[in-house]
């Protein structure tokens, strides 16, 4: 049975300061210190390639793709820039720079100087790269620089890696930008206090969630509305092996216990082993539904295992006749703010 969870307005300052520190150490401060500004779902691509050549379809083709959402949803909305505007663009949440270095402009002279350590490393090696950075120009900003000397280097460097892990590499980095900057517009620090008090476990949260917990079942359970967010959190006091086999019937207990009966929909289904926090995690993305009443909507969904608990942490989203895709984002996002504590 699910009870509320009650927010401590009185807590020791010592285990305020430990959770706030723990949740927040990861957010550094850079450049552009309020923090990257702009929608998460566009991209500010710089490029000296023409734009109608095949480099850039390429890459187009690459990052420009559906998502899944109960209906299909353009992954990215991706505006290609003229250098001379890149004051205006500095800030965004996400940029990419598509260089070839083998042209004498503006783009080409000045991207040396946009590269740390390793990028420079990698300019001086002379063979095309990728280079995935995180606060370049601001604190959760994105920047992914795809550099070659030719055109035919950048077309090599597009096809060396599958599209599916091109993606999905952005798309981590993304959601770990989001979660760097979504608090900006508030943030509940006392229901993640509570949890963590009674856990061993916290997240970060904006305003406008609730919880209850099921404490003999180790699951919580998050809420918001407008548009409709879950966040489940189940733990077991095990090492659970990273395989579908083994996770796909707690995730399915769960589900119907606790959501009154939702299910996966298999035939959506995507899962995988990822990086989650620097450590290995795997991964759901695919869509929820509900035969009782009728709806549905995206879910992803992270299993790992910390000091020898394991975790599974559920983002759903219900949001009927809107975009999905903005929303689906915060809730990894927030899951990707989960810490241990103690």
């Amino acid at each position: 049975m699910l009870t509320p969870i009650l927010r401590r307005s009185k807590t020791t300052l010592l285990f305020t300061v430990l959770i706030t520190t723990l949740l927040t150490t990861s957010c550094t401060r850079r450049e552009g210190d309020s923090g990257a500004v702009g929608p998460v779902g566009e991209v500010s691509v710089f490029t000296n390639e023409p734009r109608d050549g095949e480099v850039v379809t390429t890459f187009l083709d690459i990052f420009n793709y559906d998502l899944d959402m109960i209906g299909p949803e353009s992954s990215y909305r991706i505006d290609l820039v003229k250098f001379d505007q890149f004051k205006v663009h500095r800030y965004v949440k996400n940029q990419v720079f598509l260089v070839n270095m083998g042209i004498d402009d503006d783009l080409a002279r000045t991207l040396p100087s946009f590269l740390n350590a390793n990028g420079k490393a990698k300019l001086r090696q002379g063979k095309p790269f990728r280079h995935l950075v995180r606060d370049q120009f601001a604190r959760g900003q994105v920047t992914l620089f795809l550099v070659g000397r030719t055109s035919n280097d950048l077309k090599t460097l597009l096809a060396d890696t599958s599209p599916e892990l091109q993606r999905r590499s952005f798309e981590a980095a993304v959601v770990g930008g989001l979660s760097e900057t979504m608090f900006s517009l508030g943030e509940d620090k006392q229901l993640p206090i509570s949890v963590a008090q009674d856990f061993g476990w916290t997240v970060r949260l904006p305003n406008g969630f609730y919880g209850a917990k099921d404490a003999d079942g180790r699951f919580v359970k998050f809420n918001a509305d407008d548009p409709g967010r879950l966040l489940l959190v189940h733990w077991v006091e095990e090492v659970v092996p990273l395989e579908l086999a083994s996770w796909a019937p707690i995730m399915d207990r769960i589900l119907k216990s606790y959501n009154d009966q939702d299910y996966v929909d298999m035939s959506a289904l995507k899962t995988y082993v990822t990086n989650f926090q620097g450590q290995r995690a795997l991964k759901w993305e695919g869509i929820w539904q509900n035969d009782k009443y009728t709806i549905g909507g995206p879910f992803r969904a992270y299993a790992f295992e910390r000091d020898g608990r394991s975790y599974l942490l559920i983002g759903q989203v219900f949001n009927p006749g809107s975009k999905k895709l903005p929303t689906i984002r915060q809730m990894d996002a927030i899951m990707n703010t989960f810490r241990a504590v103690g």
